[in-house]
């Protein structure tokens, strides 16, 4: 009676099967983890083109009443979180990139609000008061827009400037600081501490945040030349965000031009 044979590998077949498998393995694991990186980064630039879009949008609508662009803070203003502990240390070209400053006129709602108000300041004594058909001869309360950068973070404050003088309504913005804290605010009726809630961030990613300004000829102004933003009838808002992927750096850039509508030399609080 035959013995059957024993069905195994012979050890040259193992020697010759072995590597080529693992060959085989470690050629399918590369291919893979190429693909998901591949997928990781495609993911990444997409949210970041998602972000960045979405951060011009913010800016864009909140720009839509922009009264000037500026050079620093108006006067009126108090902020013992800016740079140097008050709102004069706040300019356009404040490092580490620039810096975004518009006055923009207050209003009394969310600007997509239909029913949504001017503020304006009640000057009764020079002869203009509240009522609905003098109330536009008063000058506009204007509130003070910074974006900027800090620790790679977009972000924004806002400034509104305390009710020491008479107005016709109060605006629905409240004034914003560095962290969640409180404020001494001055009203009317004497000092008021007030709640202040930490500034807006509107991107954790981001690289670079630099203007450009265009006068009314949609002239590049020379701020070295000793040009100034509240020449600026338009300006470029260029964006760069980044964020590191699987040990690479995956940045996106995007731009939005925005042109002044409701221009006018600014009145002061």
């Amino acid at each position: 009676m035959l013995k059957p044979k024993n069905q195994g590998f012979t050890l040259v077949e193992l020697l010759v099967t072995v590597p080529i498998f693992i060959i085989s393995v470690a050629v399918l694991i590369g291919f893979l983890v190429t693909l998901y990186t591949d997928l990781l980064k495609k993911n990444a630039e997409s949210q970041l083109a998602l972000e960045a879009q979405q951060v011009l949008t913010v800016i864009q609508d909140d720009l839509f009443f922009a009264r000037n662009f500026a050079e620093d803070t108006s006067t009126a203003m108090v902020d013992g979180d800016g740079p140097g502990g008050s709102a004069a240390g706040w300019t356009f070209d404040t490092s580490p990139n620039s810096t975004l400053i518009v006055y923009e006129m207050a209003l009394d709602k969310v600007r997509q609000d239909p029913g949504r108000a001017i503020v304006y300041q009640n000057t009764a004594a020079s002869g203009n008061s509240c009522d609905l058909d003098d109330i536009a001869l008063n000058p506009p309360v204007l509130n003070n827009l910074i974006y900027y950068v800090d620790s790679g973070r977009l972000k924004r404050r806002v400034l509104v400037p305390d009710p020491i003088n008479s107005r016709c309504a109060e605006p629905f913005r409240q004034q914003t600081c560095a962290t969640n804290t409180t404020r001494t605010k001055q009203t009317n009726s004497g000092p008021a501490v007030v709640n202040c809630s930490a500034d807006t961030t509107l991107s954790d990613s981001v690289q670079s945040f630099d203007i450009d300004y265009y006068d009314a000829d949609n002239n590049l102004i020379n701020m070295a030349a000793g040009g100034s933003p509240l020449q600026a009838e338009r300006i470029t808002v260029k964006l760069t965000l980044k964020r590191t992927v699987a040990a690479k750096d995956i940045r996106y850039s995007s731009q939005l031009s925005i042109t002044k509508i409701n221009g006018g030399d600014p009145e002061i609080q």
